[in-house]
C-alpha cells in the first residue's frame, strides 16, 4: 500500500520496493522495468527512480519474472530506487565497480565512469502531453515549476511540437507483450488459485484482448518499434537536446488498482533509453 495515503495505489511493478522507501524502511532498493515499473513505484511514493538502458546492470542470478523468459523485443532492465540522487548513485556505482559482468555475458561490460558535467547548460525537449491521458492539474503545475526551477538555472526548456503518439508507443508494446501464445502471467495466477485482482482490467487495451500474433505481425511489430525509435532519434538530433523533460503519469497516484496503461513510461522501454523519476 501507499505509506502517504493507504487507498491509492504504491504503483507497480516493484511496488513493494516503492512503498518500503516511501515510509522510509530502507533506503536503497533493486526494482525492474519492462513498461515503468522503477519509474512509477518511485513517483507513486515520492522516491527516486533510474531506469537504465537494457543490459547496463547484470540480471544475472534474479528470480524467475512473470513475463514468459525469452520475451523478444521489449526487454525488462534492472535498476535502482533510492531517497536521492547520491543514492541512486551509490547503488549504480557499487554494482559496476564489481564487474558484474563476468557472471552475465549479456551485460555491457562497462565500469562507471565519473564525469564532471557540472557546468554544462542543458537543452531539454519537453514532450507535449497526449489528448486522452491529460495532464490534471497538480501535474500541470509540477511540470511547470520545473521548467522555471531549469530556466533559471540557465537550461533550455524546448517545446516539442510534434512526437510518434505516445498511445500508439504504448499500444506497440503491449502487442510485444501479448507475443506469448502460452499466456504465461494468466496461467500463473490460474495455478494459485487465486482471483484476478482488479488492476488487469485496467492495464488494457481492450480492442487488443483477442490479439493473435504471428510470425509474420513479429516482424512487423519489429519494423514499427524501429520507426518509433528513429522518429524519436530525428527529434534527439534536430534540437541537439541532451534529454526529454515529462511527466511520469498524468495524474498523481491513482486509487488503489486503477493505475491504468503508462503511456508516459514505456515510450522510454520502446527506445530503450536511460530515464529518472525524481519527485519535485
Amino acid at each position: 500500500m501507499n505509506p502517504h495515503k493507504l487507498n491509492l495505489t504504491a504503483g507497480g511493478s516493484s511496488g513493494g520496493e516503492g512503498s518500503l522507501l516511501g515510509f522510509r524502511g530502507s533506503i536503497l532498493g533493486i526494482g525492474t522495468d519492462v513498461a515503468g515499473s522503477i519509474r512509477i513505484p518511485a513517483y507513486c511514493n515520492g522516491v527516486y527512480g533510474f531506469r537504465p538502458s537494457i543490459g547496463r546492470i547484470s540480471n544475472a542470478g534474479q528470480g524467475s519474472h512473470v513475463e514468459r523468459d525469452g520475451m523478444v523485443g521489449i526487454e525488462h532492465t534492472t535498476g535502482p530506487l533510492a531517497q536521492s540522487v547520491s543514492g541512486l548513485k551509490l547503488l549504480l556505482k557499487s554494482v559496476l565497480d564489481c564487474t558484474e559482468w563476468n557472471d552475465d555475458p549479456f551485460s555491457r561490460g562497462m565500469r562507471w565512469r565519473d564525469v564532471n558535467h557540472s557546468n554544462k547548460k542543458l537543452r531539454l525537449g519537453l514532450i507535449p502531453e497526449h489528448e486522452r491521458y491529460p495532464l490534471h492539474p497538480t501535474v500541470m503545475r509540477a511540470l511547470h515549476e520545473a521548467k522555471t526551477i531549469l530556466r533559471e538555472n540557465g537550461h533550455e526548456v524546448i517545446p516539442i511540437e510534434r512526437t510518434p503518439s505516445l498511445e500508439y508507443v504504448a499500444r506497440t508494446a503491449w502487442k510485444f507483450f501479448a507475443l506469448d501464445p502460452q499466456q504465461t502471467e494468466l496461467q500463473i495466477l490460474k495455478d494459485s488459485g487465486e482471483p484476478i485482482i482488479d488492476a488487469l482490467s485496467y492495464d488494457r487495451f481492450p480492442d487488443l484482448d483477442d490479439y493473435k500474433p504471428t510470425l509474420d505481425g513479429l516482424y512487423d511489430l519489429n519494423i514499427e518499434k524501429q520507426k518509433i525509435t528513429d522518429r524519436f532519434n530525428k527529434i534527439f538530433e534536430d534540437y541537439s537536446l541532451d534529454a526529454f523533460l515529462m511527466p511520469v503519469y498524468h495524474s498523481v497516484a491513482a486509487p488503489r488498482d486503477r493505475y491504468g496503461i503508462p503511456v508516459y513510461t514505456v515510450f522510454a522501454n520502446m527506445i530503450d533509453v536511460c530515464t529518472n523519476s525524481c519527485p519535485l
